[in-house]
């Protein structure tokens, strides 16, 4: 019975804490193409220049994005909070697009007073900002087109909601726990 309860405590102690999650949606257009970010941010992210009060760089993982519908992948991403213009940017390094060394995708979003400090923003849709763009560079030539933005949600996911992972150990602790019960009553009215 000790063992039973053992490993179910294991398994209750091994599902982690919830953690708060920033999710990001942005859709828009570029030369005729649909191009559709996902990304997904730790709320306790640090912030990649500690040292400089008006930039906050926090690295985006995992990232999904879609040009055309078709899925590129990138060895850099990351989301850029820049204070001292009231900018909130999102600047994507791509493999294969061109080599300049700059963001191959970039979405901007700007307002007066839109942004206070240089930690990962709070939940924010583009409603907000009196500028919004967005722009990808042509493989090879690393030309930049610019397109329209139609929407960017960051939102706050519920902390409350186990993932499937925390669900399977759950129930495997109870099962356990349940179990290891009903075993240890059975051989107690046997004896």
């Amino acid at each position: 019975m000790k063992f039973t309860w053992s490993l179910s405590l294991v398994l209750w102690i091994g599902v982690p804490a919830d953690a708060q999650t920033f999710l990001g949606l942005i859709e828009g257009t570029v030369a005729g193409d649909t191009v559709r970010i996902e990304y997904e941010l730790d709320a306790s992210t640090p912030d990649g220049i500690p040292g400089d009060p008006n930039v906050g760089v926090y690295l985006l993982d995992p990232l999904t994005l879609e040009i055309g519908g078709v899925a590129k992948s990138f060895t850099v991403r990351g989301l850029n909070v820049l204070v001292s213009s009231d900018i909130i940017s999102v600047g994507i390094i791509a493999d294969g697009l061109c080599s300049d060394g700059s963001a191959n995708v970039g979405v901007v979003l700007q307002g007066a007073g839109a942004v206070t400090s240089d930690a990962i923003p709070p939940p924010f849709t583009d409603a907000g900002f009196s500028v919004r763009g967005i722009f990808i560079k042509e493989s090879g030539t690393c030309n930049q087109v610019n397109g329209t933005l139609t929407s960017w949600v960051h939102s706050l996911s519920d902390p409350n909601v186990p993932a499937t992972s925390q669900w399977t150990l759950l129930v495997l602790a109870l099962l356990i726990t349940v179990a290891g019960t009903l075993l240890h009553a059975r051989r107690t009215r046997l004896s």
